[in-house]
């Protein structure tokens, strides 16, 4: 769409706000979420989102563009020689 690179990925992030709100709620509602785990995980998102969003504004675009590639395909391999989970009891 002939947008840089730090505005796409800015752009895409602030679209999963929402998505993830819905999710998460839904998870929620379905009792798959751990709340004892979420007084740590809620502060650590708030800092580690708001650090990286200040720090790659530094980072510039062409790096930024392989460094995002890296994690896309370091995330492609971990998915691929990931185990299967166990099926949960009474699940068909």
């Amino acid at each position: 769409l002939g947008l840089t690179q730090h505005m796409a990925q800015g752009t895409s992030l602030l679209v999963m706000v929402p998505v993830s709100l819905v999710g998460s709620f839904t998870h929620w509602k379905l009792g798959n979420v751990k709340t004892k785990l979420l007084p740590w995980m809620i502060p650590g998102a708030v800092i580690g989102t708001t650090a990286s969003s200040l720090l790659v504004g530094f980072i510039p675009q062409d790096i930024l563009r392989w460094l995002f590639a890296a994690v896309l395909l370091w995330t492609v391999f971990k998915y691929v020689r990931a185990k299967k989970p166990a099926k949960d009891i009474g699940q068909d």
